[in-house]
């Protein structure tokens, strides 16, 4: 019996550690040759986009069990490499061609780290827009409650379900589709293959102004990122004291607009000369 309540504290006591530190028990991977393999992958302009349903079991397998409740957001192959996984709060995983775990953009060891960083915030806000009002009544009152200065200003929800939330003083939480809160996602500044140089200064100051109501946006705007960001809507917006327009689109980017409506240039990229 004794030996029986060691064995049963034992196991209760692993699950324990195992559902609150999921990341510690990743595989530690310090092999030189998966090291470059990574770099490899993260470098290279010859990645595919892949249905994130397609990629192998085992990708799917390791992303449900070391990192539950995120999922796969995009999945890319590079061929004669392996596998990118870019999740839904913007870490990004690496495999090799047989679904071997190489590494993450925690544990990176690569020759150009920076390569892997992501602006965090604008992925987690990649999704369909969705109505203020509609949000579940348990992620407005978890910011009533740890954001009590701060208000909404945009929400999407992600193809899995989950909220991704843009606070008034430049937050972005990610919450479950029941509303339950998951993590602050960010956003750190930094940038990424697939994605163009951002920052958290650079995008928040583009969307510094008063906030204004998506449907008083006009025509030209929106005939513009329909044109020129098909499958993309416009997430929030805002004008500057010069009448130019900033709006945040689901795909993360920030747009300005001039007073008319023509469009001027995306925030995220180096402003023209």
């Amino acid at each position: 019996m004794k030996k029986l309540l060691i064995a049963l504290f034992v196991a209760a006591t692993f699950s324990l550690l195992w559902a609150c530190q999921k990341d510690s028990f990743l595989p530690n991977n310090n092999d030189a040759a998966d090291t470059e393999l990574m770099t490899e992958i993260a470098n290279t302009s010859q990645k595919t986009e892949i249905d994130v349903t397609t990629m192998p079991n085992e990708l799917k397998q390791f992303v449900a069990i070391y990192y539950n409740p995120i999922q796969a957001a995009n999945a890319y192959i590079a061929p004669q490499l392996g596998y990118e996984l870019i999740l839904e709060d913007a870490t990004t995983v690496y495999f090799d061609l047989n679904s071997n775990f190489l590494g993450n953009d925690t544990n990176y060891k690569g020759g150009k780290p920076d390569l892997l960083k992501n602006g965090k915030g604008c992925h987690c806000l990649k999704g369909d827009s969705v109505a203020l009002e509609t949000l579940p009544a348990t992620i407005t009152d978890y910011i009533t409650a740890n954001y009590p200065s701060q208000t909404i200003v945009a929400a999407v929800v992600k193809p899995s379900g989950k909220y991704g939330i843009k606070l008034s003083g430049g937050d972005v939480l990610l919450f479950d589709a029941e509303g339950g809160f998951v993590k602050v996602c960010g956003p750190p500044p930094g940038d990424h293959p697939h994605h163009p140089k951002d920052s958290t200064v650079v995008i928040n100051h583009c969307l510094k102004g008063d906030s204004v109501a998506l449907e008083t946006l006009p025509a030209a705007i929106t005939d513009y990122i329909t044109a020129n960001y098909p499958g993309q809507t416009a997430v929030s917006a805002a004008t500057k004291p010069n009448g130019s327009f900033a709006v945040l689109i689901s795909g993360g980017q920030v747009l300005i607009f001039k007073s008319d409506g023509s469009f001027a240039f995306e925030c995220t990229a180096m402003k023209p000369k």
